[in-house]
Formats: C-alpha cells, structure tokens, sequence
C-alpha cells in the first residue's frame, strides 16, 4: 500500500541520515517535495540552468527485484539525494565496484537478499543501509511513536530543483568503462506527466514491473504509476531472469495488470506461451508499451489476436537514456484502420519510429548540423525537456554529445 511504501522509504530516509548522508538545507520543507523526481506539475517546462551533478550527492541502490528496490529509491530521493541503480542479478562485483568509484557514491542501500548474495558489499568502504533492517526497526518502534516523533522534530530535507540530477544511469561504455548519464527531475516528471494524461493513467491502472531498475523504463514504472495514484506489481526477481511467461501471464489475470511497459522481447514470450497454451490476454491489458529494441511488424497483430480487450492501445516508443526515459512514440493501431501498418504490405518494411513527445523534438540533422531533406539519410537529434545534464564527470562527452 501508498502508506507501506510511505512507511519504507521513510526507514531508508532516516537511516541515511543517522549515517550522515541525507542533505539537511532548507529546513522545515516539507518532505513531500524531495518524495520523487519532481516538483510542481508546471516546472517540467522549467528552462533555468541545471544544477552541477557533482554537486548533488549519489546514493546507489544495490538490490535484486522486489519491494526494496522502490523503497529505496523512494528514500533516497526523499533524502535529497540522487540515485544510481545497479542490478545486483546482473552485474559481477568488479563491474559493480568500477560503477560505485566512478560515480563517487556516498552511500550504498541495499536489501537483505542481496546482502546475503554479495557480503562482499560490506566491504567497499561505504555506509550501507540495509532496507529490511531499517523498516524492521521502524516497525519494533511502531507507526504511531515513528509519527509523533516526526512531528515533534521534522527531519530538515532540500527543495528540490527542477534540472538538478534526480538519478545516475551507467551504460555500457564502447570503451569497456560504463558512462554514467546524469537525468534531472524535470526531463523524468515531463515524460511521466505526458504519457499519464495522454493514455489517462489513474488510480485504477496497474503495471507488472519487470524491467531491471539500472534500465530506465522503471523510471516510468516506478514514478510514473505511483505518481498518478496506480499501482506497482513487483515479482520476485526469479520470475525474470530466466524469463518465466506462464507466470507473468497468471500476474496479469490475479492481479489485473493494466499496463504493460517492457522490451519487445518479453512481449515476443507471453504472447507466444499464449498462442502455445490456447490462453488469452485478460480484457484488463488494455495498454502497452513497448520500447528499448527493434518491435518485428508482425508482432502487433499477434498480440491482438491473443487478446480479450477490444479497445487494446499498442504504443511503440522510442529514445535515449540521455533524454528521460522516451522521447517519441508511435501508436500502433488495428490493421484494417487508418494509421495502421500492414505486416503483410511489403513497402513497411519497418513500424515506424513515431513523433515526438510533449516539450521534445525529434530533428534529423546532417554532419552540419543542417535539417536533412525528405529521403536523405541524417543522424536523429534529441532536443527539448528530456535532454540529460550530461555524462558523469566526462565533460568531453559531454560536449560532443549533449549540446
């Protein structure tokens, strides 16, 4: 529930700060202003400088699936700081290692699971806040005293600014040395404010979260949904990594997921076990997000004969990292409608990549610089709210990319 996850990721916020590292300026502002990568609706068109990502602090986020993970992002951006989410299930300890230097993490908030896997985490040297301890603590003190004690001494937390880093994603770099992309507040709150009032995303929406936290679409998973008063299904990280459709497909029926939001790859899974079982996609799927690689043409019409949803809207997204989540979409409506594409017609020979989202462009530029002509091959260039502060501690990067 709203006020569980309130409860978690108000253990993490304090634990931060009992080991130094939540930010105490600004006094007496309200808490709910550092809860999410966000500020007032209208900042998401806030054009002031950004703030210097070196100056934010980082917090990473070590975990495996599960509840934890959204507590303790929750309680590290309430604690005024950045996060940087690793994947302990995906990474070997050397990688992770190379991720914390880099990024000069000052903290590491991680779950008992984990902890277990990977004891070597005690061992790098940084303060560690372990999610199930914290909120165990929190619970042997009990809600109401946790609440009266709030009241009596308000923990002092930041105002967030609008282009200041809200989280730090590595990718992994050409060179064999991840780069690490520093994404503000204002680029997420954008994407997730367009899309919840484009596709009206509401109380009654649920999503499966099954992309990894160190990919960007849980960005939208996590404060998208939660954000708009919907709901976050977690399943426990065994259920991903070895894929496990017949499961996924059972969540989606008992808990009446309503959106799907993954790489077109997890699609290609369930809709397959669906056409090998004779079972459906339940009428409660009634939106879909697919994003992060190629969408093959047939794949739509698959899907929508496998599904009980008639009013199905099937969304092909596109973007960078570097640009909040997506930056473009492209709806993929029924054949036979119009807008649609054709996977029988041989001149699609490809879904196309879509138009930009609200405050971005989308321009297809020559060596230049200069805007190509119909039918001339350019480079796509990614412009307006979502464009990221830059790359962490890389400025060279940073100048040839990010302009």
């Amino acid at each position: 529930t709203y006020r569980a996850l309130d409860h978690a990721s108000e253990a993490v916020w304090a634990r931060l700060a009992d080991v130094g590292v939540a930010a105490t300026e600004e006094a007496g502002t309200a808490p709910e202003t550092a809860a999410a990568p966000s500020s007032a609706p209208g900042s998401a068109l806030d054009t002031a400088p950004g703030t210097a990502p070196g100056s934010i602090t980082v917090v990473a986020v070590v975990t495996t699936k599960g509840w934890e993970q959204v507590a303790a992002v929750m309680g590290v951006l309430r604690a005024g700081c950045a996060y940087l989410p690793i994947n302990a299930d995906q990474l070997p300890q050397q990688r992770i290692e190379q991720i914390l230097e880099l990024s000069h993490a000052s903290a590491v908030v991680s779950d008992a699971s984990t902890l277990g896997a990977c004891a070597w985490l005690r061992a790098v040297g940084l303060p560690l806040v372990d999610v199930n301890e914290a909120v165990g603590v929190n619970e042997a003190v009990g809600v109401n005293a946790m609440h009266a004690t709030r009241r009596a001494h308000p923990r002092p937390v930041r105002r967030v600014r609008p282009r200041e880093l809200a989280y730090l994603i590595y990718t992994s770099g050409s060179t064999g040395v991840p780069k690490g992309v520093c994404c503000h507040h204002q680029g997420a709150v954008n994407t997730c404010l367009d899309l919840n009032e484009r596709f009206d995303v509401g109380a009654s929406d649920r999503v499966l979260a099954l992309s990894s936290i160190s990919f960007d679409l849980s960005v939208y998973d996590v404060f998208g949904l939660l954000g708009a008063g919907a709901s976050l299904v977690v399943p426990p990280h065994d259920l991903i990594s070895p894929p496990d459709p017949e499961i996924w497909l059972e969540i989606v029926s008992s808990h009446q997921i309503t959106i799907w939001n993954t790489v077109p790859a997890f699609m290609e899974l369930l809709v397959a076990h669906a056409e090998h079982s004779g079972r459906t996609l339940p009428a409660c799927l009634r939106l879909i997000f697919l994003s992060g690689d190629w969408i093959a043409r047939a794949l739509p019409g698959r899907i929508r004969a496998v599904s009980e949803c008639a009013a199905l809207r099937i969304i092909s997204m596109g973007g960078a990292t570097e640009a909040a989540i997506w930056s473009n979409m492209h709806e993929l409506h029924p054949e036979g409608t119009p807008g649609a594409v054709l996977s029988t017609d041989p001149n699609w020979t490809s879904i196309p990549y879509g138009r930009p989202l609200r405050n971005q462009t989308m321009l297809i530029l020559d060596d230049n610089l200069h805007h190509c002509e119909p039918w001339v091959t350019g480079v796509i260039h990614i412009g307006g709210a979502g464009v990221a502060l830059g790359y962490y501690e890389v400025p060279p990067m940073t100048s040839d990319c990010l302009r």
